[in-house]
């Protein structure tokens, strides 16, 4: 398996601008990723093995170490936090309900087979608390058909302070902020699931108005501001939804189908992947995206030199120094992920240059539709 390499870090004269953005760097962590990836702050990643499926790469600076699972997951959620908590859920398979595992220091911490297993979590932020859903058939939560919101801290012994963590039936939980503020819920209101944003401290909800005819929630960021995935009568795109009430959707560059949203950082970074259609084999194509606060949509490979090598398929995290994780092939068509720090660019306007011919970057990924 290849070792970490630095493959590009961007000088004045080999700096790229694109809409008052350019990379940084980029770094090959050497590892084909069987699922979507996860990051902190720290550029710490945690990778679930192709050629491994039953375990983890823990990568902290170059340093790898191997996590053991308890079978060869398919793993739905994963997240790692700032203090290096790792938490893990895996899919649901035929006869058998999701399953939630957390892990401290390398080490399995808590199973929740063993605590409670209709209780699913789906986030983790930077103190160590946990957001899931307790699904129907729950003890302790009044009406049994009801699925219930929950707020819990990983070091808890069990889950018995599920029951005073619970806000009210009917909710479920998709993501947290990193701080522990607001949890972003789905609420169920008039036989419809709409979109709910939670205060922990004052321990109210308040459901979100948009324009769409559907929204599927997907984050939510220390400001309150919500990303989600918007359905219009023509086509589905991103939207954030921001604490004083305004909407902002990701405008669908013409060759878009669509653009999937899938993580959102504290400055109002988001990243997503846009989907279309190859013209000359017709495969469904993915381009990653970087989607601005000033509503820029920048796709990463316009970042990148004409004379680079490699492949950019998914964006499937972003950190608040504006860290991307990207699952990619590299210059021999081999899998691998890479860490693509991007940065603002001071200067309005300023010139694009001429970039090394370090990587070659191909502006959509191929996959049979």
């Amino acid at each position: 398996m290849r070792t970490q390499l630095v493959l590009f870090t961007a000088t004045a004269a080999t700096t790229l601008v694109h809409a008052n953005h350019a990379i940084d760097a980029i770094v090959d962590l050497g590892v084909p990723s069987l699922s979507a990836p996860a990051l902190n702050d720290h550029a710490h990643a945690v990778i679930q093995r192709a050629d491994d499926p039953s375990s983890l790469f823990l990568i902290q600076g170059g340093v790898r170490t191997t996590i053991a699972l308890p079978s060869s997951a398919v793993i739905r959620t994963l997240r790692i936090n700032n203090a290096g908590d790792i938490l893990l859920t895996t899919a649901p398979t035929f006869g058998d309900s999701p399953t939630s595992f957390v892990y401290s220091s390398g080490s399995l911490a808590r199973d929740w087979r063993a605590l409670d297993p209709m209780a699913t979590a789906a986030d983790l932020d930077h103190a160590g608390f946990i957001v899931g859903t307790r699904e129907p058939g729950a003890s302790g939560l009044g009406d049994p058909a009801d699925p219930a919101a929950f707020r819990v801290h990983a070091s808890s012994s069990d889950l018995s302070d599920l029951s005073p963590a619970v806000d009210h039936p009917g909710s479920r939980a998709i993501a947290t902020s990193s701080d522990s503020r607001f949890r972003l819920d789905q609420t169920f209101v008039n036989n419809i699931w709409v979109t709910a944003r939670f205060d922990t401290s004052s321990r109210s909800s308040t459901t979100i108005s948009t324009p769409f005819l559907f929204e599927d929630p997907r984050d939510i960021n220390n400001n309150a501001t919500i990303l989600g995935l918007a359905f219009t009568a023509t086509a589905t795109t991103a939207y954030r939804a921001h604490a004083d009430g305004s909407i902002d959707a990701l405008a669908l560059d013409p060759a878009w189908l669509s653009a999937d949203p899938i993580d959102l950082n504290n400055l109002g970074y988001a990243v997503a992947n846009a989907q279309t259609v190859d013209p000359d084999t017709g495969f469904i194509t993915t381009s990653p995206i970087l989607w601005t606060p000033d509503g820029e949509a920048i796709e990463l490979a316009d970042l990148l030199p004409d004379s680079s090598a490699v492949t950019l398929l998914t964006a499937d995290a972003i950190n608040d120094h504006n860290q991307i994780l990207v699952r990619a092939l590299d210059e021999a068509d081999q899998p691998t992920t890479l860490l693509v720090a991007v940065a603002r660019v001071p200067a309005p306007g300023a010139a694009a240059l001429l970039a090394l011919p370090l990587l070659r970057a191909r502006r959509r990924s191929s996959f049979r539709s």
